[in-house]
């Protein structure tokens, strides 16, 4: 899997390529690392990403249990269909929400989770 960061406007678009599997330590510490730095929204582009298996789906698990530690919101966008099925009857989406489009998702900001401290805005860089 390949990744590729853009960051601007208070939030971290991470594009994901190729197969999302158990080896994907790379997304869980860049996640950590915008959450560290301030940012307060993450959207993962799973444009790119041709399968994903049961580590990948651990690893998604995984991110938002980083969210919610954070205090962050974190994302899905552009899930290719068998994806999403398998994002949906996994029932992933119920903890990551998912768009169509990455606009959509940085521009969505959920509750933040209970007990949660504000951040104030940062650069996100």
């Amino acid at each position: 899997m390949h990744i590729e960061k853009d960051a601007n406007d208070g939030a971290v678009v991470l594009a994901l390529y190729g197969r999302l599997t158990g080896d994907a330590d790379t997304l869980i510490r860049e996640v950590s690392r915008a959450a560290r730095d301030g940012c307060r929204k993450v959207v993962v582009d799973l444009g790119g990403v041709s399968t994903i298996d049961a580590g990948g789906l651990g690893a998604l698990v995984t991110v938002y249990r980083v969210s919610v530690a954070s205090a962050i919101a974190v994302s899905l966008a552009r899930a290719p269909r068998r994806v999403r099925q398998l994002l949906t009857i996994t029932h992933v989406t119920s903890l990551l929400p998912i768009f169509d489009s990455v606009e959509a998702a940085r521009y969505h900001c959920p509750i933040r989770p209970i007990g949660a401290i504000a951040r104030p805005e940062s650069s996100c860089v």
